[in-house]
């Protein structure tokens, strides 16, 4: 059966729908995904600080740099505790042997590596700061969406949207979860490879550099999950901010048109 061809009218707005379609996927593209990289680039930042203090502070403290401080701690040497803690405190402070310092130093900081509970409670703190901040930034880009598509998405203003209206939308778990905890989901998931990952690393005495970058390749894949959650949503704002406004201008049926191609999803194509 031939295809019917779409009227004038069904044209134009059909390109109006388009148009303020890709004006918001422009926005998204250049304010929120920005910003929320921007965000996941600082806390990679601030883990990757963690991770090259952890190994400078005992480099420091044995006036070495960090290539020998690795190798040593990395080495055949200083890995059964001697004596007691303070048994090395009393002989260090009645020799003054630096050896034995070093001994004392190797042999804590092989212990914190083992646990690494400074640095895995600091990547779970710097985790949660990620998700407020994404948190935050998503509740004040998609209601802004919603109401310029209720609003001028198709006959004009066809009611008020209130804050509730909005909230509602956005809490609803359409897709199983909302967006917020969608977001406290993939980060906390994020969190947990990240700490998983480094302690693997510590236990092979990989380099500092290898660790680091084994880390900036697992945060990569969460800012492309973040990036695609915000897509996802704002689809899914702007298919619900139509709908709203069908129903509260008390049209009786509409027609919904999709674009199949090859960037839509299985699961969206259903």
């Amino acid at each position: 059966m031939a295809k019917k061809k779409a009227t004038p009218i069904e044209t134009y707005w059909q390109k109006r729908q388009r148009e303020l379609e890709e004006t918001w996927n422009q926005k998204s593209r250049q304010e929120i995904e920005r910003e929320l990289k921007a965000y996941y680039e600082q806390s990679l930042a601030h883990i990757e600080k963690d991770i090259r203090t952890l190994y400078q502070r005992f480099a420091t403290d044995n006036g070495m740099d960090m290539t020998a401080a690795q190798r040593l701690l990395q080495g055949s040497e200083y890995r059964v505790w001697r004596m007691d803690l303070q048994e090395y405190v009393a002989k260090i402070n009645a020799t003054g042997d630096k050896e034995l310092l070093r001994e004392l130093n190797t042999l804590a900081m092989r212990s914190r590596i083992t646990r690494l509970d400074a640095l895995r409670s600091e990547t779970i703190k710097e985790m949660i700061r990620l998700s407020e901040k994404t948190e935050r930034a998503m509740s004040r880009f998609l209601p802004s969406a919603y109401k310029d598509f209720y609003y001028r998405g198709l006959q004009g203003a066809a009611g008020i949207v209130d804050g509730k209206r909005i909230e509602a939308v956005l809490r609803t778990p359409w897709s199983g979860k909302n967006y917020s905890e969608r977001i406290w989901h993939n980060n906390a998931k994020l969190g947990e490879t990240i700490q998983l990952s480094i302690v693997a690393a510590a236990h092979r005495g990989v380099p500092v550099s290898d660790m680091v970058r084994d880390v900036k390749e697992r945060m990569g894949v969460g800012i492309n999950d973040a990036t695609r959650l915000v897509r996802t949503e704002l689809n899914y704002v702007q298919n619900q901010a139509a709908l709203d406004s069908i129903k509260d201008a008390g049209m009786e049926y509409y027609r919904f048109t999709a674009t199949l191609d090859n960037r839509t999803s299985r699961i969206c194509r259903g």
